[in-house]
């Protein structure tokens, strides 16, 4: 009998000194927070008619990469699976006319917008001068 009562009183003393079992079983999302933030960058590409988008976000959060126009007008639209940790993704704006445009990021709760313009330079007349002695 004093056996029993013993071990009543122990495992009585450890569920409730334990922080974890004090309060109640938890689930692993609980233990482990989720970070809701990403981590991106936007980049002019080598051949200057596209973009480069650089994402590293935490895993089993999805995004939305978004082309907009100055209007509001959205141009193209790509999304980043829930699984994939970081992405890399090339944008060609070859067809789209001079003006600004955004690139906006979002997982639903979080969005960054990044701002860019496309201009063409006039082509600048090369004259040449022949000078004989």
């Amino acid at each position: 009998m004093k056996t029993l009562a013993t071990t009543l009183l122990i495992v009585l003393g450890i569920t409730i000194g334990h922080p974890t079992l004090a309060n109640g079983l938890t689930d692993d999302a609980e233990k482990k927070p989720i970070a809701t933030s990403f981590q991106a960058a936007v980049l002019p590409a080598a051949s200057l008619n596209a973009i480069q988008v650089f994402i590293d976000k935490p895993a089993g959060k999805s995004l939305a990469i978004r082309i907009v126009s100055e209007s509001g007008v959205e141009l193209d639209c790509q999304y980043v699976q829930k699984r994939a940790d970081k992405c890399r993704m090339k944008f060609n704006l070859e067809s789209l006319a001079d003006g600004k445009y955004k690139v906006i990021i979002t997982d639903g709760q979080t969005t960054t917008a990044y701002p860019f313009t496309l201009s063409t330079k006039e082509p600048v007349a090369v004259t040449r001068t022949i000078v004989l002695s």
